[in-house]
Parts: C-alpha cells; sequence; structure tokens
C-alpha cells in the first residue's frame, strides 16, 4: 500500500485574520478521482464545530471529526467544493477541484515491479501499487489474470498463481539455455472504490 493522499480543505473567513481562520492549502493535490476514496479534510482553527462541505458533483460521507469521504457523482471535468456553516447556512470558502480518472496501479510480481526479474517461489502472488510519488492509497485485489508463457496460456482469477502454473513455469526455466522465462500478463484489477481497470505486465523469473 502507498501512501495516502490527503486533501486538505482550509477555512478562510471573510474579514478574519489567518490565526482566526486560514488559507487554502497544498494546491498541488487539488485533483479529485472518479471511482477513488477521496478524503477530505478541513483544518477548523476553532472556527466552528458546526461546518460541513457540499458539492454539485460530488457526495462526502464523514469518516472523522471534520474528515470526509468524497465520492465523484458525475462526469464533470472539475468542480467547487464549498465549506459551509449548517447552523447560518453561510458559505465559508470554495476551493475548486479537477476531476480525473484514476490511472491503473503498476502490477507488482513478489513485490517485484513490473519489467523486472523474479526469483521463481511457491508463492508466487500479485498486487498493484502506485508510484510513491503518488500520494494515493490503493488495496488491490485481482479479478482476472491471463497469463502467456513460452506461447501458453493461463488463466485464474485472484491474485496467486495456481499450482500448475507455478510448475510449467519451473519446467520451462529447467527447459531453457538462459535458466530463466520470460512471461506477460494481462490483468483486470479492482481497487479502492470498486472501479476495475486493466493492467499489462512482462517480468523475468529465474531460479
Amino acid at each position: 500500500m502507498s501512501k495516502i493522499g490527503k486533501i486538505v480543505v482550509l477555512i478562510l473567513l471573510p474579514f478574519c485574520s489567518v490565526s482566526q481562520g486560514a488559507v487554502i492549502g497544498m494546491p498541488e493535490l487539488f485533483v479529485l478521482y472518479s471511482g477513488y476514496y477521496n478524503v477530505i479534510e478541513i483544518a477548523n482553527n476553532g472556527v466552528s464545530d458546526s461546518i460541513t462541505l457540499i458539492s454539485d458533483d460530488v457526495t462526502f460521507t464523514e469518516k472523522d471529526s471534520f474528515q470526509y469521504v468524497a465520492n465523484v457523482s458525475s462526469h464533470a471535468k472539475s468542480t467547487f467544493i464549498y465549506t459551509i456553516n449548517t447552523r447560518t447556512s453561510d458559505t465559508l470558502d470554495k476551493a475548486f477541484f479537477r476531476i480525473r480518472n484514476l490511472p491503473p496501479p503498476d502490477i507488482y510480481l513478489c513485490n517485484v515491479k513490473n519489467g523486472d526479474t523474479v526469483i521463481l517461489q511457491k508463492n508466487m502472488h500479485l498486487s498493484g501499487h502506485y508510484d510513491e510519488d503518488i500520494f494515493l492509497e490503493f488495496s488491490t485485489r485481482f479479478f482476472t489474470t491471463t497469463i502467456k508463457i513460452n506461447n501458453q496460456s493461463f488463466e485464474f482469477d485472484g491474485n496467486v498463481f495456481p499450482k500448475k502454473v507455478v510448475n510449467f513455469i519451473e519446467t520451462a526455466i529447467q527447459n531453457s539455455s538462459t535458466r530463466s522465462v520470460d512471461i506477460s500478463l494481462l490483468s483486470t484489477v479492482i481497487g479502492t472504490g470498486g472501479c476495475p481497470r486493466k493492467k499489462s505486465a512482462h517480468f523475468t523469473i529465474r531460479k
């Protein structure tokens, strides 16, 4: 699991100093992803305990005190999120967000990134991660994987190679002059938010 991306919305009250309110920060993270549990926090600074978020294109579920899970509910390319005082119905601030589709994660085999060499193991397992530079939390499960080894194809559900596939790879390695075998695979990855994404990968496996 990689780092979590938390979008911090800081409240700016009209005619208030920074010590009483705050400015909106972290502009590089003002992106919401479709099919993803975007976490948005309100930095309150004691302004009010009756604050909520609203948007025409996003639904919010309260996760913790001043912390919300934001789910994109439209096909809009961008949206405004408003901080509202629920006691007075006053709009305290608004922030502009771009809306993007979440890209497929990188595929890892036995914790080795796509394109690298993997040592053959009894438990060959797949996982999905984003690069450490992308601050997203992504818990994955693999719905279906098709794997090709020496022109032989196998298909299986889940993220663990069946025993027959591991045995086939081991035999292919023993019969190879390089004592290694190249495999390619196509996985349907279902992660945070439940949206399926297809991702291909290639690995070299040796003993």
